[in-house]
Parts: structure tokens; sequence; C-alpha cells
């Protein structure tokens, strides 16, 4: 398989990468490329949570660029977990940065474990299965088949830190960028995914505390769930 990437001179150039079917106001692919294109440094609600942490590495975070669904491979050269966006930053120290960034609308984090595993037959079955054990080594948790957390948000969070970790990274940082409050479902999945791996969620808006996912615990990992407004319907 061979992978390019062009460079989007406009937002409306995403939709050539994320797809027509998910080009709509109201959609996170939409609500991300208008929000995150063109911008000097990150979006204003973006920004601001990153400066009002206490995290020294975040202040003057520069971005250098940004990989719209960046493809990540994991335990195999099929399926890679494709990251909404994956911005490349330098502190004011000259220290990298990873930050992913999940948008969220009304689309849920996918489908439960419990769900996905079962696959579209018993061999795809046995290979998620043993995709799943691979992820649950990567965060360093035990995951059951039968776990009702959704697989989206694991398999995502152990493609950024690969990606943090490939580059020898200062820390990694799991962002999700929601422009729906309601309903609340996919608010309690992230909780729930956050307990799971031994991470105490905290208000919406800013950073856990920092943390060493997996068996090699190499790069500090934060997480943060940053609600935003939509972008003006007229802008479609």
């Amino acid at each position: 398989m061979i992978y390019g990437y062009k460079q989007l001179a406009r937002p409306e150039d995403w939709k050539e990468i994320v797809g027509a079917r998910k080009w709509r106001a109201t959609r996170s692919a939409y609500e991300l490329a208008h929000k995150w294109h063109g911008v000097r440094s990150m979006p204003v609600r973006v920004r601001e949570s990153f400066e009002s942490s206490n995290v020294g590495v975040f202040q003057s975070l520069r971005l250098d660029c940004l990989y719209v669904e960046r493809p990540t491979f994991l335990d195999n050269l099929r399926a890679p977990s494709c990251t909404d966006i994956v911005a490349y930053c330098r502190s004011r120290d000259d220290r990298v940065v990873i930050v992913g960034v999940e948008g969220k609308a009304a689309e849920p984090f996918g489908k439960p474990v419990c769900e996905w595993i079962t696959g579209s037959g018993t061999s795809e079955g046995r290979s998620r299965e043993k995709r799943l054990q691979f992820l649950a080594g990567m965060l360093g948790v035990a995951t059951r088949r039968e776990s009702q957390l959704r697989y989206q948000l694991i398999h995502r969070t152990a493609a950024i830190i690969h990606e943090a970790a490939l580059l020898d990274a200062t820390a990694a940082v799991v962002l999700i960028h929601s422009f729906q409050e309601r309903p609340e479902g996919n608010w309690l999945a992230f909780q729930a995914f956050l307990r799971h791996v031994g991470v105490e969620p905290t208000p919406k808006g800013t950073f856990t505390s920092p943390c060493l996912l997996g068996p090699r615990q190499k790069v500090e990992t934060y997480v943060v769930w940053i609600p935003d407004e939509p972008v003006q319907p007229n802008r479609s």
C-alpha cells in the first residue's frame, strides 16, 4: 500500500481527504476543517486550554504542521488507525509535542469492543482479538472482549502514543475537540475509558495529569476534552 499527501490550501480541500459523506456542517470533519485551517497557532478554544494549563511545555507552543487523517500502522500493515488531525508542535525550548485531535459532533466513538470484535466472520474475529490484545499491551491495561469501552478511543490513543514515541517527543496529547455537548453519551464513554487506563477525568477544557501508558512508559501523555461552538452554516 502506498500513502501520499498534498498541501491543503483551504478548508474545502479537506473534503477530498475526509470523504464527501462526512463533509457537511454539524459533522466533525467539516467543523475541524473550518476551525483548524489557516490559524497561526491553534483554534481559540484549544489555544486557551493549552495556555491556561500549568504544564510548562505547553506554554507558547509552536505549531509546525498538521496532517489530516494521519494513518498510523499498529500491529500490522492493514487497517491503520487514521487520526482526524495530528499536529506536530514544538515548545519554546524546541521540545517536540505531538497533539492527536479527534473531532466529535453527533457521531459516537464507534462501536463498543464487545460488538466490534465479532467482525464479519470467524477469521476476522480472531484477527480482531489479536489486535485488541496488542492495543491493551500498548496501553498497559487488560481489556476483555466483553468490554463496553468504545474501541475508537482505545486504538486512537494507542496511535497517538506511538506517533509520539517514534519522534522521541517530550509529550503526547489526546485531544477531543467536541462540537456538540448533547447527548452526553460521548462524554460518559470518554470518562469510562480514562478510568480504565488509570487516568482521573478532569472537567472539560482542562488537562489530565500526565500519565505513562504502556510497557515502555516513554512519553508523558495528557488527555483533554475541549468543547467548542460549531461554525456558522452559511460558511458551507
